[in-house]
């Protein structure tokens, strides 16, 4: 289930660990709503802002390499 553009739910449930434990780490339906607010609020605008950082130092790089 896509919670966001950038963030699945399957991810929040995700665990090797519990994979291997045999944990049912499967989120339960009544959280859905506060991860969707922490995608929203919290993780794709911090998600903008890293790939805002990157990009700029990317072309920074790129125009001291041109010059």
């Amino acid at each position: 289930m896509k919670i966001t553009q950038h963030f699945k739910l399957e991810e929040f449930a995700k665990s090797e660990t519990a994979k291997r434990l045999g944990i049912d780490n499967s989120v339960p339906k009544e959280l859905i709503p506060n991860i969707k607010a922490l995608c929203e609020n919290v993780l794709e605008p911090l998600r903008a802002e890293i790939n805002k950082s990157t990009s700029q130092r990317v072309e920074t790089q790129r125009r001291r390499t041109v010059s």
